[in-house]
């Protein structure tokens, strides 16, 4: 009997010893990978302010290459060329020339002004590039300030000599002309966040 009893005794303590000390070890802390960790996104579709850490895209940050604001003149250029054809048959003598300079000035500045002060927050032919027009926190522009930004702002940028007054907004990182500057103004990608216009040009 005592000795079946010393038999059994090794198979216990190997069952109450090292096997209870293994299953009493401390385990190590789980090795954190890319693949079971991820790493918050700082940015996200809509909002260019913070993209402006990553990168000075000119799509990122929801300003419009150059080129683009000049395809979208164009177009506004082609949709004004009928009435303003119409207007130069009417009264487009010697004696009324001055007239004629003055009417078809104030029809460009009645509708830019317009345009850019309504919903659509630009004329045609920024509606056709997806641009819009807004102050420097991306809020819509009041009627008051779109109409400085195409009356004075306008008549300077033109009177810079070789097109000076639009061409510096090829080369500012705000892409902001003359015009832009004056009225405190900028042209932006449709939908881009407003928080982070603020933040980007406030």
């Amino acid at each position: 009997m005592s000795g079946f009893g010393k038999k059994n005794a090794g198979p216990n303590r190997a069952a109450n010893g090292s096997f209870g000390k293994k299953t009493n070890r401390t385990m190590p802390d789980p090795i954190v990978t890319s693949q079971s960790y991820q790493i918050p996104s700082m940015t996200s579709s809509d909002d260019f302010g913070s993209q402006e850490s990553y990168g000075n895209s000119s799509l990122q940050l929801g300003r419009p290459a150059f080129w683009i604001r000049i395809v979208a003149m164009a177009i506004d250029g082609v949709i004004l060329f009928i009435p303003m054809l119409a207007i130069s048959a009417v009264v487009a003598t010697e004696e009324s020339f001055t007239l004629m300079i003055i009417v078809l000035g104030l029809l460009q500045i009645f509708y830019h002004t317009a345009m850019e002060a309504s919903p659509m927050q630009g004329t045609l032919g920024k509606f056709c590039c997806g641009l819009v027009v807004t102050d420097n926190h991306g809020a819509p522009l009041s009627f008051g300030r779109s109409l400085l930004r195409n009356s004075i702002g306008r008549a300077l940028t033109g009177w810079c000599p070789f097109f000076i007054g639009y061409i510096i907004g090829a080369f500012r990182e705000d892409k902001k002309t003359v015009h832009d500057l004056i009225a405190k103004t900028v042209v932006r990608y449709r939908g881009a966040s407003y928080s982070s216009f603020e933040h980007a040009f406030g």
